[in-house]
């Protein structure tokens, strides 16, 4: 027993001496491990302590030569010229003015053809039938803003003449002169487009980038867009119309024509009566007065047509013109009329890591609005109308000059 347990014994304290010893030996790997990052810790801690050192020893050396090194750091603004980008912000912004033509081509031309928006009638003058609307190619009139005419100049010579025509019918006796048709009678196309003109042409900034654009060009694009779209009507701009000087196709020249034959009339009327009677007589026959005084009127009247107002303008070939076009415009007739009511561009400038490495830092934008009117000959009825708009996307300013150089 007692050597049984001395053994006993034994073994246990051999087992308390050797567990310690085991247990250091399976250990000893991650303490080397940690020791070793430990040491590598040490050893870049120390690098950077050295690379910090020599980089304020640098700085201070640098500082000490050039001057604070603040004047010479790249942080910053990019400063730029006043119109910077002018150029290639306008032309992104016609670009936008040409979409917006093609995508009132799409809205206009459908309505010309036959079952279209110009064939129905959904507001026919009062006690009247519909305007008929057929498929004869009938001219579409396109308008700028500014071009529209008021047919004031027309108007007021119509006005002028019907008074001084009737002033030579009462003059001649009965049945040796006619009345032509009233002024008011007829349906003026001035109420229709003298609405429309009231609105005027604005320029706006944007950035200090001025890219207004006139009515013209929304014109011009729409022009080429509808010669491929709209292929079955021809299409004028009255603003070129060249009016024409044979009476038989210009109303205003044929009714001055015929007031003129009722002046040659009433001349003649005069002179036969003055032939008839004394001199003395003569000068007392209310008759022969109303006739020279209706023939002195026409007279004055023809001389003021003649002559140029204060800018050079010969009212007779305004009143001509207007008349002419008055004449293009019956029930039916389609009136376009385009204004080009906006366009802007804009610029940014920035700078970060890519632009101090060589990157462009200047952007532009383009943008336009536009609107049009659709509108039925004498009718007035509005067919068709909207406000559209486009912009094109922010373009490294080298970008989109080489967009425009390739086109």
């Amino acid at each position: 027993m007692r050597i049984v347990l001395a053994f006993t014994v034994g073994l246990a304290v051999q087992a308390a001496l050797v567990a310690p010893a085991l247990a250091q030996e399976t250990e000893q790997p991650e303490i080397t491990a940690a020791k070793a990052d430990k040491a590598r810790f040490e050893a870049e801690s120390a690098k950077y302590a050295a690379d910090k050192a020599r980089s304020e020893a640098e700085a201070a050396a640098a500082q000490a030569h050039l001057g604070p090194l603040a004047s010479y750091q790249t942080a910053g603004t990019v400063d730029v010229g006043a119109n910077s980008g002018k150029l290639e912000a306008t032309l992104l912004a016609s670009a936008a003015t040409s979409r917006l033509a093609a995508h009132i081509v799409e809205r206009v031309c459908p309505q010309l053809a036959p079952g279209g928006g110009m064939a129905a009638c959904s507001i026919p003058p009062t006690g009247q039938a519909c305007p008929a609307y057929t498929t004869e190619a009938k001219p579409l009139l396109v308008f700028t803003e500014q071009a529209v005419p008021n047919f004031d100049a027309y108007d007021m010579f119509r006005m002028q003449l019907e008074s001084i025509e009737a002033q030579l019918v009462r003059a001649l006796p009965a049945g040796d002169g006619t009345i032509s048709a009233g002024v008011m009678g007829l349906p003026a196309a001035a109420t229709v487009l003298s609405a429309l003109a009231n609105l005027f042409r604005s320029d706006y900034k944007l950035s200090a980038l001025d890219v207004s654009q006139s009515d013209a060009l929304l014109v011009r694009s729409f022009i080429e867009k509808a010669n491929a779209r709209c292929l079955d009507r021809p299409i004028v701009s009255p603003s070129l119309l060249q009016p024409r000087l044979e009476i038989e196709g210009n109303p205003a020249l044929a009714r001055l024509n015929t007031a003129g034959t009722l002046r040659d009339r009433a001349a003649s009327r005069s002179a036969d009566q003055k032939r008839a009677m004394s001199a003395e007589k003569a000068k007392t026959d209310p008759e022969i007065a109303r006739l020279d005084e209706a023939v002195a009127r026409f007279d004055a009247f023809l001389v003021k047509l003649g002559t140029p107002n204060e800018k050079g303008s010969v009212p007779l070939a305004m009143v001509a013109r207007q008349g002419q076009l008055d004449g293009l415009i019956d029930e039916s007739t389609p009136m376009l009329i385009l204004k080009a009511e906006m366009a802007g561009g804009s610029a940014y400038a920035k700078k970060n890591f890519w632009t101090f490495l060589g990157g462009m830092p200047f952007s532009v934008s383009g943008g336009s609005l536009v609107s049009f009117t659709l509108v039925r000959g004498r009718s007035a009825e509005i067919v068709d109308a909207g406000v559209l708009r486009q912009t094109e996307p922010f373009m490294k300013i080298h970008a989109a000059t080489k967009r425009f150089s390739d086109e």
